[in-house]
C-alpha cells in the first residue's frame, strides 16, 4: 500500500506531521480523525528510486561530497576504517557526522561496510547501499562510490542519463563476474536509456561493451556491426579515445572472423589516430595488434618489428599487462621464426610478469609457448610438465579451446619421448570433445591438427588421412577470407604448417609423396 505525508492538527491546537500507510488519500483523512488530527495536508509520499532526498538534516550534497571524497581515499589504498574516520571528523554537518563515525564504528566491529550504512536510510537507502555491496563483492568500491557521487552530483539534471549510467555500471560488474547474460541485459536496457535521452557518447560506450559480450559468445557479426557503431559514433562527438578504443575491438573482431587483412588496415588506422593525439597506450595496443597481422600471414620480420615497438611504448608508460603481452607474443614469432632459444627467453620474461599481475590467460599463454620452446628442443619431459600446466590453467577458465590446443601440444611431446599409447589415447579424447568446431578458438589451429594427424598415422591411419583432409579444408577456407591477395599468398606460403598442408595436398592430388596400402 502507499505511504502518505501528513500535516495537521492535535485538539491541544498543537502542529503534528507524519507518515500513514493506507489504501487511499481518504482513508489517511479518516483514519487521521479518528486520532483527533484536524488534516491540513495529505500528499502520497514519491516514489523516487533516485539517490538521496535525505531527511534528518543531511543534504544530497553532503552525500555527494563524502561519496567523491570516499573514493579517492579508497582509490590511494587507504583502509576503511580510516577513511571512515578522517571523513566523520572533518564533516561539517553533525548530523551527518554521527552517521559516519557510526558505520565506522560498526565496520571496525567486523560489519561489511553496506552493512554498516544500511542502518542509516536516513543518509544511504537501498539502492546506494546495495551498489556498495556489489562494488565490495566484486573488488571494485572505488569506482562505485565515484558513480554514486556523480549520479547525486547531477541527478536532477541528468536523471535519466544517469540512470542509464548506473544501469551501464551494474551491466560492467555483471560482465566482472562472468554473468554474461545479466551483463548483456543491463547493457541494453542502458542502451535504451542513453538513444532516448541522444546521449551518443555513453551509448557509443555501451556498443562497445555490447560488442565486446557478442565477441565472447562467438557471435562475431553482431560484434563487427556494435564495435564499428561505436566507432562511428565517438568519432562523430569528438571522442578520439573512445574512437580508438572501439577501432581495436573492431580490428580484434575482424582478425577473428580470418580477414588479416583488413583488420591490419584497421590497426593501422587506429595507431594514426592514436599517434596523431599523443595517445601512447593506444598507439602501443594497435602496434601489438599489427604485429599480429603479420604473424597470422606469416610475415615474421614485421610482426617482430610491431611487437618491438609496442613493447617500447609499453615499457616507458609502465604498463605491466601490456609488456607481458608483447613479450610473449615476441616469444610466440621467435619460435615460429626457428629461434626456439630467443622465444624462450621472452616467454620466461612475460611468465614472471604475469604471475606477479595475476593475469591468468597469460600465464598459460606463457606456460604453452615455454612447452612448444622445449618441445622444439627436443626436451620432452620439461615439455610434458608446462604443457599440461598450460592446459590446467585454459581449462579453469573454461578456455575449451585453447585447453585441448596445449592437451595435443603435451600429447605431441610425450608421443616424441616415446609414449605412443598414451599420446595417442590424449589425441581421441581432444577430438571427440572437439567435435565439429575443431580448435576454432586456438591460437595455431593448422599447427595442432598437424600435431594431432602425426600421432595418428601409426594407431589410426583412417582418422588419421580424414584429419588431414579437413585440415585442407581449413586452410582453404581461411585463406579464402584474406581480403588482400598478396597477404593470401603470404599465409599459405609462409606459415610452415600452411605450407606443409598446400605441399601435402598438391602431392595427394598428382598422386606424389604418399603410398596407400
Amino acid at each position: 500500500m502507499p505511504s502518505y505525508e501528513w500535516k495537521g492538527r492535535d485538539r491541544n491546537g498543537n502542529s503534528q506531521s507524519g507518515v500513514l500507510i493506507g489504501d487511499s488519500k481518504d482513508a489517511v483523512i479518516a483514519a487521521l480523525r479518528r486520532q483527533q488530527i484536524v488534516v491540513t495536508t495529505v500528499k502520497e509520499k514519491g516514489k523516487e528510486i533516485a539517490l538521496p532526498r535525505i531527511g534528518g538534516g543531511i543534504k544530497s550534497k553532503d552525500i555527494a561530497i563524502f561519496t567523491r571524497q570516499f573514493s579517492v581515499m579508497i582509490d590511494a589504498g587507504l583502509p576503511l576504517v580510516q577513511c571512515l574516520d578522517i571523513l566523520g571528523q572533518q564533516q561539517e554537518n553533525k548530523a551527518f557526522q554521527k552517521v559516519i563515525l557510526q558505520v565506522r564504528q560498526d565496520v571496525e566491529a567486523g560489519s561489511s561496510l553496506a552493512e554498516a550504512m544500511r542502518k542509516h536510510p536516513q543518509a544511504f537507502d537501498n539502492l546506494y547501499v546495495n551498489m556498495v555491496a556489489a562494488g565490495e563483492a566484486g573488488g571494485i568500491l572505488d569506482t562505485i562510490l565515484q558513480r554514486l557521487a556523480t549520479y547525486i552530483e547531477k541527478e536532477v539534471k541528468l536523471k535519466t542519463q544517469v540512470r542509464g549510467a548506473l544501469m551501464f555500471l551494474l551491466a560492467q560488474i555483471a560482465r566482472y563476474q562472468g554473468r554474461n547474460d545479466e551483463a548483456a541485459d543491463h547493457a541494453r536496457a542502458a542502451a535504451r536509456v542513453f538513444h532516448a535521452s541522444d546521449t551518443a557518447s555513453s551509448a557509443a560506450a555501451v556498443d562497445d561493451f555490447l560488442g565486446g559480450i557478442a565477441w565472447e559468445l562467438g557471435d562475431f557479426a553482431e560484434a563487427e556491426r556494435r564495435h564499428r557503431r561505436a566507432a562511428d559514433s565517438f568519432r562523430r562527438a569528438g571522442q578520439v579515445v573512445g574512437e580508438i578504443r572501439a577501432l581495436n575491438n573492431l580490428g580484434s573482431v575482424v582478425f577473428a572472423t580470418g580477414d588479416y587483412s583488413a583488420a591490419r588496415q584497421i590497426h593501422e588506422a587506429g595507431a594514426d589516430r592514436s599517434r596523431a593525439i599523443g595517445y601512447r597506450m593506444g598507439e602501443g595496443d594497435h602496434l601489438d595488434n599489427v604485429g599480429g597481422t603479420a604473424w597470422a600471414v606469416g610475415d615474421f620480420e614485421l610482426a617482430i618489428a610491431q611487437y618491438t615497438a609496442a613493447l617500447e611504448i609499453r615499457e616507458l608508460t609502465g604498463d605491466a599487462w601490456g609488456i607481458a603481452i608483447s613479450k610473449g607474443n615476441l616469444g610466440t614469432t621467435y619460435r615460429a621464426k626457428g629461434d626456439p632459444r630467443r622465444a624462450q627467453t621472452f616467454c620466461e620474461e612475460a611468465l614472471v610478469i604475469d604471475r606477479k599481475i595475476g593475469r591468468r590467460r597469460g600465464e598459460a599463454y606463457d606456460l604453452h609457448g615455454l612447452g612448444l620452446c622445449h618441445l622444439d628442443l627436443g626436451e620432452f619431459d620439461r615439455a610434458v610438465d608446462l604443457l599440461d600446466a598450460a592446459a590446467a590453467i585454459r581449462a579453469e577458465l573454461g578456455e575449451r579451446h585453447l585447453a585441448n590446443e596445449s592437451l595435443v601440444a603435451a600429447a605431441t611431446a610425450r608421443w616424441r619421448r616415446g609414449d605412443e599409447h598414451a599420446a595417442a589415447t590424449m589425441i581421441e579424447g581432444v577430438l571427440a570433445e572437439e567435435a565439429a568446431d575443431l580448435f576454432s578458438g586456438a591460437v595455431e589451429t593448422t599447427a595442432t591438427l598437424l600435431r594431432c594427424i602425426a600421432v595418428l598415422e601409426s594407431v589410426d591411419p583412417d582418422e588419421a588421412e580424414r584429419l588431414r583432409t579437413t585440415t585442407a579444408s581449413l586452410v582453404a577456407q581461411r585463406a579464402a577470407r584474406i581480403s588482400d591477395p598478396k597477404h593470401r599468398a603470404s599465409y599459405l606460403a609462409e606459415v610452415a604448417s600452411h605450407r606443409m598442408v598446400v605441399a601435402d595436398t598438391s602431392q595427394a592430388a598428382t598422386g606424389i609423396g604418399r603410398t596407400d596400402s
